[in-house]
């Protein structure tokens, strides 16, 4: 029974072993796949702000650069802006409420300005979104549109390690626009020469109700033109206040005095691929302006793919990928591709955001007129720099669950096999604790003789009583001689052979009386 037991004991330890081993390992392996970093460029960069801008010819404006260390401490800044000297002039620098206090470098020459800055010995590094520096420029007497770009020797340092770990520069795109006829500033107090005379003779304080604008929309738009329409319940002229940013700077117009208002925005002004906001006005012949809310609309551009991936070429999907200086935002599909429309042509920072961490690269989106229906595909690599990510392991998911199933499999397999080899074990060791059994021996005790004529009866023989063990009395009835017949057949081996047979060799004789002869019989 201890065999049994231990037998027991054991089988159920080799199982309990084998399934905690199994449960390990699985766990073990799940958890590296899901820990295993993936190391990619931080969104470390360096850009302009505004990226865009509509100007009057001989207008003033600045512009900040700006860096975003993400959470990158650095504690040294260069940038190097070049500028097309024939449209724009690089007035001055001010640096007066930089993050970075020492003035290293400030430069304009030949169409680059060059800007070095440092952080104070003692001072802690910066971090995040801070302001370098901010650059004066002046419109010249020239229309168009022109660049102002980042150029090579633009760097920005990590304090821990001097490293240059900048990833992203982003530039700006400034339209200057030609003076025209139908083009005014709403601020000027210029007069339009052709103001109708219906207008100059009306009286006003007659009429207080404003026209009520209705149906309002932009029509015909194409790279560099656009048509507002809209409706007024009377007759009122026709005004569009229009720019790239709210403050609605540009103007369009028409004096007729209609119900029915179309206004075409100049092409010299309008550019491919750009947001701009709008307003539409109507002033009728007694003064009363009506005035709608800002709106916007977007010229045609191009139409771009861009497929994030990894060093390795594994596509990064589900990541959020911004363009910009448009700041649209598209998620990526399974395969990494993401799909912008109305794209301007120019370089462009594509900002890439995939589960809390962000990485930076740059496109240039050509200038195809002649195939404006052409998708221009671009492929955009991020690699290990500044910080880590962890892995994408959806795809793997289903391996995971396959793995968990065959486990469960495997270890009830093992249960069942462990059963049987325990039911054999089982059965082995009682069988040999049967075979093992201790038997009957014979004792040292002497023959005890019988008083029947000294007949010696051993105690390991097995014959049947047939004589009384103890000498019998006169009174005691002797058996019948039937009965003795029966009695002495039954102790026969064989009828064939002699009533009396000789015992085996060496050992005790017995010799076998019948009843028959020693009793007297009846007369």
């Amino acid at each position: 029974m201890k065999s049994i037991n231990l037998i027991r004991l054991l089988s159920f330890a080799k199982i309990k072993k084998f399934s905690c081993f199994l449960l390990t390992f699985y766990l073990f392996f799940g958890v590296f796949l899901i820990a295993t970093p993936n190391p990619i460029y931080a969104a470390a960069s360096i850009y302009l702000t505004p990226a865009s801008k509509t100007l009057n010819q001989g207008e003033s404006f600045s512009v900040q650069v700006r860096e975003n260390s993400e959470g990158e401490p650095v504690n040294a800044v260069q940038a190097k802006i070049a500028y097309d000297t024939s449209k724009l002039d690089a007035v001055s620098i001010d640096g007066s409420s930089s993050a970075f206090q020492i003035k290293a470098q400030e430069t304009i020459s030949s169409g680059v300005v060059t800007i070095a800055r440092g952080v104070n010995a003692g001072e802690p590094p910066v971090t995040g979104d801070q302001l370098v520096a901010s650059v004066h420029f002046k419109a010249k007497n020239s229309s168009g549109s022109t660049s102002v770009n980042f150029t090579d020797g633009t760097v920005l340092v990590r304090s821990t390690d001097n490293a240059n770990i900048l990833n992203g520069m982003i530039g700006g795109t400034y339209t200057i626009s030609a003076a025209q006829a139908n083009q005014i500033s709403p601020t000027s107090p210029t007069t339009p020469t052709n103001k109708p005379a219906s207008q100059t003779t009306s009286t006003p304080g007659k009429d207080t109700t404003s026209p009520k604008i209705s149906d309002l929309k932009v029509e015909d738009v194409g790279f560099d033109k656009a048509t507002v329409v809209w409706k007024t319940d009377e007759d009122s002229n026709s005004i569009v206040e229009y720019g790239v940013t709210k403050d609605l700077k540009i103007s369009a117009y028409d004096q007729a005095l209609t119900k029915n208002h179309k206004v075409a925005l100049s092409s010299n002004i309008l550019t491919i691929g750009t947001q701009f906001y709008f307003r539409v006005r109507s002033k009728d012949a007694a003064g009363n302006v009506g005035e709608s809310k800002i709106s916007s609309f977007k010229t045609k551009g191009y139409s771009v793919k861009i497929k994030a991936m990894d060093l390795s070429g594994k596509p990064l999907n589900k990541a959020k990928i911004t363009l910009i200086p448009e700041f649209e935002e598209v998620v990526a599909d399974k395969n990494g591709f993401a799909f912008f429309v109305n794209v301007s042509p120019g370089k462009h920072s594509v900002n890439i955001e995939i589960r809390g961490q962000k990485l930076a690269s740059n496109i240039e989106v050509a200038d195809t007129r002649d195939k404006p229906e052409e998708i221009q595909p671009f492929e955009v690599k991020v690699a290990a720099l500044a910080t880590t990510q962890g892995q994408d392991f959806s795809n793997l998911v289903p391996i995971m669950i396959l793995l968990a199933v065959a486990s469960v499999l495997l270890m009830a397999v093992w249960f069942a096999k462990g059963h049987l080899f325990i039911n054999k074990k089982l059965a082995s060791a009682k069988a040999g604790e049967d075979d093992n059994s201790p038997q009957e021996s014979p004792t040292n005790e002497p023959p005890t003789l019988s008083p029947i004529e000294g007949q010696v009866l051993n105690q390991t023989d097995k014959v049947e009583p047939d004589l009384p063990a103890s000498p019998k009395t006169e009174q005691e009835e002797l058996p019948t001689p039937e009965e003795d017949e029966s009695k002495n057949t039954e102790i026969e081996p064989d009828e064939q052979t002699d009533e009396k047979t000789l015992p085996p060799k060496n050992e005790p004789k017995i010799e076998v009386f019948s009843a028959e002869e020693d009793t007297p019989k009846d007369d």
